[in-house]
């Protein structure tokens, strides 16, 4: 069972630019970090 479904983790969703992401999901991982998802973002409707 994964630690968010045991309560004990967390879920942050956010948008940023490819360049950004693609020297923090390495730190991120180091950190811990799992499952992290990354998709290109096609339309935002404010």
């Amino acid at each position: 069972m994964s630690p968010l479904a045991e309560g004990s983790g967390y879920a942050v969703e956010t948008v940023l630019d490819e360049k950004v992401a693609r020297d923090l999901i390495p730190e991120l991982k180091r950190a811990g970090a799992e499952g992290i998802i990354e998709y290109s973002l096609t339309k935002v409707v404010l």
